[in-house]
């Protein structure tokens, strides 16, 4: 019976406001979620940290905490889902009868990684070795590898999730209406990262540069998602985005401190170059799934007026 009414569930398109009120019930309950998983995980690593016992904690507590409470935003997103709009995760994220081609999922990783690589030229002098011990670095290692993309996860379907799901159905709209729901979510993207400590402490036309990197971020994982026809390719570019700049490589200034292997210290015209470095690393992902799209668009069959001619013009040779 339970596996019958999934299945209709999954197999249901609510209306838009269904889907607007499942958003709202979503983060309310998420937030609240996220507010106490994330002040339980604080109590639980400062009374494991108290004794003295396990030090590495003690600097995973940022992380720890706030990956806990993105579970409760998590929580609260799927409630929402199933509540009001009756639909599965999996076919939220990915989209109804639609299987995920992992390949493609992957070698969109892959080619964001190797973007994110080619920008590291750009602050290739100031990098520097974080001076952590490796245990501590191979703990963060395995806190990120299991929990990061639960974070990911979420503000891909809070981001962008609602916006291809209840207004493009998973479907390439048209270029207008597509640019502006792109433009509509990378600016949602940028609001919700506006009070990260790299863009506050920049002044002046360095806090517009920086900020356009999240909108552009937003602008093309939203592209990539409509050229993919779900949510994976923004959730792969995300994780990757985030492991890498927790686990490899993190700025002086960051929303997140964590015992990277890496540190970049450069100056006040990080702003330049993380716009130059996002630009750089989506490049890859966005030509490649474009070129896979066109490629899949069925070759236009012609009209019997079309053939028309053609088969007067044999007649007569």
């Amino acid at each position: 019976m339970m596996k019958k009414i999934r299945k209709e569930w999954a197999e249901n398109e609510a209306p838009f406001y269904r889907w607007l009120l499942a958003a709202i019930l979503g983060i309310a309950l998420g937030y609240c979620n996220g507010f106490l998983l994330g002040f339980l995980t604080r109590l639980a690593v400062g009374a494991l940290t108290a004794s003295g016992n396990m030090p590495y904690l003690a600097a995973e507590q940022d992380l720890l905490v706030t990956m806990a409470s993105f579970v409760g935003v998590f929580i609260g997103l799927w409630v929402g889902l199933r509540l009001l709009c009756r639909t599965s995760l999996r076919a939220f994220l990915f989209g109804r009868d639609r299987k995920v081609n992992v390949k493609v999922t992957l070698i969109t990783g892959a080619l964001y990684l190797a973007g994110l690589g080619v920008s590291m030229l750009f602050v290739l002098p100031k990098l520097r070795l974080d001076p952590h011990p490796a245990g501590l670095v191979l703990l963060n290692l395995v806190f990120c590898l299991l929990l990061v993309w639960i974070q990911t996860t979420t503000e891909e379907i809070l981001f962008r999730g609602f916006f291809l799901r209840a207004i493009c159905k998973n479907e390439i709209p048209p270029m207008r209406k597509g640019l502006l729901i792109a433009v509509g979510t990378g600016l949602l993207f940028m609001a919700g990262h506006l009070a990260n400590p790299e863009v506050t402490t920049m002044s002046g036309i360095g806090i517009v540069i920086t900020a356009s990197t999240y909108f552009f971020s937003g602008f093309f994982m939203f592209l990539a998602d409509l050229l993919a026809g779900g949510l994976e390719a923004g959730v792969i570019m995300h994780w990757v985005n985030n492991f890498f700049c927790f686990v490899f490589l993190r700025n002086v200034v960051t929303a997140l401190e964590t015992p990277t292997i890496l540190v970049d210290g450069s100056d006040d015209k990080l702003g330049l170059v993380s716009l130059f470095s996002v630009l750089i690393a989506f490049l890859g992902p966005i030509v490649y799934l474009t070129i896979r799209r066109i490629k899949q668009q069925p070759a236009r069959v012609l009209t019997q007026e079309e053939r028309l001619p053609v088969h007067e013009e044999e007649a007569g040779s």
